[in-house]
C-alpha cells in the first residue's frame, strides 16, 4: 500500500508585538513595557495588552500553574470568555465569565473557576471590576 505523505504542520510566525509579562499585583497600574520581560505575539492587540502567569490551581485542568495568558483591557468580554477581574478591590483573579441575567445595564454575572474546589463569585454580591479579557493562552508542557 502506498500512502501519500502530506504534512499537517507549517512554520509558525513568532510575531513581533511585545507584550509585557507582569505580576498580578501590578495589573491596574500604568505599565511601562521597558520594565518587564515580555512575550512575543503575532496577534493584533491594543497598546494596553499585558501577559500574566497563572499562579494557582483554580482554573485546572485547562490552565495550569505557569501557563501564560495575554490579556487585553480593550476587548469587551462576552459570556464564556476568560477575564481578569478585581473582586472587592483585592488582588485580581482569573476566571470564566458567565451571564446570570440580562436586564439592560444591570446585567448580572458570575466568575467561575474551572476547578470545583474554588468558589464561584457573583456580581450581585461583590464589587467587581473587569480588568481585561484573555486573547491568547500559552501552555507550557514541560518545565
Amino acid at each position: 500500500i502506498t500512502v501519500a505523505s502530506k504534512s499537517n504542520i507549517e512554520p509558525a510566525e513568532i510575531g513581533t508585538r511585545r507584550i509585557p509579562l507582569i505580576e498580578f499585583k501590578f495589573i491596574a497600574q500604568p505599565i511601562d513595557p521597558q520594565l518587564y520581560p515580555y512575550l512575543l505575539t503575532d496577534m493584533e492587540t491594543s497598546d494596553k495588552a499585558y501577559a500574566v502567569a497563572i499562579k494557582d490551581s483554580s482554573m485546572l485542568p485547562k490552565f495550569e500553574i505557569g501557563d501564560r495568558v495575554i490579556i487585553d483591557p480593550e476587548v469587551r468580554p462576552i459570556p464564556g470568555d476568560f477575564v481578569i477581574a478585581r473582586i472587592d478591590e483585592k488582588e485580581p483573579i482569573f476566571r470564566k465569565i458567565r451571564e446570570l441575567s440580562a436586564d439592560g445595564d444591570n446585567t448580572r454575572y458570575e466568575f467561575v473557576p474551572l476547578n470545583d474546589d474554588f468558589s464561584v463569585i457573583r456580581s450581585d454580591r461583590h464589587v467587581i471590576e473587569i480588568l481585561g479579557t484573555m486573547i491568547e493562552h500559552r501552555k507550557y508542557r514541560k518545565p
